[in-house]
């Protein structure tokens, strides 16, 4: 496969990473209980609809990192350093919200955490 075409389909991938992204900021401020987030998040976690919801960022992360690779790896002749030190930045923030993200959603399914300490999340 040539490399315009992996530079392809990371647009492609941006695209499709941010209506992943979109979709699942709209469900989360519509379908979970927001009021409840600044007592107890675990409330918010124990939702029937935070399974699928939170689904729905796994694959807008992993979309929008491949993306921005491969928009620095067409740029990266002209970006310099500075331009480096964006995509390093820009991918670290995406990497530490979907582990947050990610830790979160294991948590919700260990009974033994819901069962001890309801506020842990909050």
């Amino acid at each position: 496969m040539k490399f315009s075409t992996l530079q392809r389909w990371g647009g492609i991938a941006i695209i499709l990473g941010s209506v992943f992204l979109t979709a699942w900021a709209i469900c989360w401020s519509t379908l979970l209980p927001a009021h409840e987030r600044a007592r107890d998040l675990s409330k918010i976690i124990l939702d029937p609809h935070w399974i699928w919801i939170a689904s729905l960022a796994f694959p807008g992360i992993i979309l929008m990192i491949f993306g921005y690779t491969a928009v620095y790896s067409r740029l990266y002749t002209k970006a310099g350093i500075s331009g480096f030190i964006g995509y390093i930045f820009n991918n670290s923030i995406y990497f530490s919200s979907r582990k947050s993200n990610l830790g979160n959603f294991c948590l919700s399914h260990n009974r033994e955490l819901r069962t001890f300490s309801p506020t842990f999340f909050g």
